[in-house]
C-alpha cells in the first residue's frame, strides 16, 4: 500500500512537470485537482509542494483556490520553501478582483509561519480597510489567527483599537467578525468593554444583521447595564420587535436581554413575563421536537420566577395527539393550579 502511495506521487509530480501539461491550462488545473484529491483521501502529497507553488501564479480562480488550499495545509512541514510563495500572495493582495485579494489574504493568515509574519504587516492593514466587505472581513478573521502565532504582533499593530473602530463598519458580516475575534483576543478582559454608545449602535442596527449575528448581538448586549430605568425602558421598546422574529434563536435571545435588564426592577417582572409569554407559546407550535424541548426548558426556569405567569394558557403544554412517542422514556409536561411549576408525568 505504501509503495502505491509513492508511486503515485511520483506520477503525480511527473504530471505536473510535463511541458505539454504545464502549456495547457485545461491539462494543468486537471492535474492540480489529482494532488487535491489525494490529499483530501489521506495521501501524504507534501513532497510536490515545489511543483504546486509553480502553479499558483494563475489567472484561473479555481485552480488558485485548489493551490491556496494545499499550501495552507503543508506550509508547516515545508516551511523554508513557503517563502517562495510570499510574492505570489503579496502580488494577489493587491489584484482587482476582490475574491483574488481575499483569499491570498486568508491564505497567507493561514500559513501560520512565524517567519512570514513581517510579510503579512501590510496586506492585513490593507485588507482591514479594503474597499469590499468581503476582504474586510477576511482580514478581520485573519487577525486572530495570527493572534495564535504572535500575540506581541496584535499589540504593535494596534489592531484592538482598529476592530473597536471597524464596529460601526457600513457591513453588518464585518461587525458581526469584529465582535467574535475582540470577544477571543481580550477573553482574559472579560470580553468586549461596551460603553453606551457602541451598545446602542449596535442596538439601532439590529434588524440589518443575520439571524446568527443577531444571536450575537443579543447574547453581547447582555453584558450592558443601562445607567437609568428610561433607558432600560428605551431599550425594551427598541427590542421588543425581536421578540416576534421568526428564528428561535433570536426570540430566546431577546428574552434573556429582557430579563437581564429587569433582572433588579420587580415592579417590572409581571410585565415582562406577559410581554415574553406570547413568544413562547408561539414556540411551543413548532413542528420540530427539538425546538419545543428547548422552549419548555425556558418556561420552567420563568416559572421558578413567577409561578402564575402561564396558568391561564394550561392547555398549550397538553400533548398533542400528532406527537409521535419514541417509548416509554418521553415525558408530558404540564401545568397545574394546585402545584406551581412544571412536572414531569410518564407517559
Amino acid at each position: 500500500m505504501a509503495d502505491n502511495k509513492r508511486s503515485d506521487v511520483g506520477e503525480l509530480r511527473t504530471l505536473l512537470r510535463r511541458p505539454d501539461v504545464q502549456r495547457d491550462p485545461r491539462k494543468y488545473l486537471q492535474a492540480v485537482q489529482k494532488v487535491i484529491a489525494c490529499m483530501t483521501l489521506g495521501i501524504d502529497v507534501s513532497k510536490l509542494f515545489s511543483e504546486m507553488i509553480m502553479a499558483v501564479a494563475t489567472p484561473n480562480l479555481v485552480q488558485k483556490k485548489l493551490v491556496y488550499l494545499y499550501l495552507s495545509n503543508y506550509a508547516q512541514t515545508n516551511s523554508e520553501v513557503a517563502l517562495l510563495t510570499v510574492n505570489t500572495m503579496q502580488k494577489d493582495c493587491q489584484d482587482r478582483n476582490p475574491v483574488v485579494r481575499g483569499l491570498a489574504l486568508r491564505s497567507m493568515c493561514s500559513l501560520r509561519l512565524p517567519s512570514l509574519l513581517e510579510y503579512l504587516r501590510e496586506p492585513l492593514q490593507t485588507g482591514l480597510g479594503d474597499r469590499s466587505a468581503y476582504v474586510r472581513k477576511t482580514a478581520v478573521m485573519g487577525i486572530i489567527k495570527v493572534f495564535y502565532i504572535a500575540p506581541h504582533f496584535i499589540t504593535e499593530l494596534n489592531l484592538v483599537d482598529i476592530l473597536y473602530q471597524m464596529l460601526r463598519d457600513k457591513d453588518p458580516q464585518v461587525v458581526s467578525n469584529c465582535i467574535s475575534v475582540l470577544d477571543e483576543i481580550l477573553a482574559r478582559e472579560g470580553g468586549i468593554i461596551l460603553n453606551s454608545k457602541i451598545a446602542h449602535y449596535l442596538m439601532n442596527r439590529l434588524r440589518d444583521f443575520s439571524e446568527w449575528g443577531q444571536c450575537q448581538v443579543l447574547d453581547l448586549l447582555t453584558r450592558y447595564s443601562p445607567n437609568s430605568n428610561e433607558e432600560v425602558y428605551d431599550i425594551l421598546n427598541v427590542l421588543d420587535d425581536r421578540l416576534r422574529h421568526a428564528n428561535l434563536g433570536v426570540v430566546l435571545g431577546a428574552v434573556r436581554l429582557f430579563l437581564h435588564l429587569t433582572e433588579h426592577m420587580p415592579h417590572l417582572h409581571k410585565d415582562v413575563h406577559d410581554r415574553i409569554k406570547v413568544p413562547l407559546l408561539t414556540c411551543l407550535g413548532s413542528h420540530s421536537p427539538e425546538l419545543v424541548y428547548t422552549c419548555l426548558q425556558h418556561v420552567q426556569l420563568l416559572l421558578a420566577k413567577e409561578t402564575s405567569s402561564f396558568f391561564d394558557s394550561y392547555q398549550t403544554f397538553y400533548c398533542r395527539y400528532t406527537t409521535h412517542c419514541n417509548g416509554p422514556r418521553d415525558k408530558l409536561l404540564f401545568l397545574s393550579e394546585e402545584n406551581t411549576g412544571i412536572y414531569h408525568t410518564s407517559i
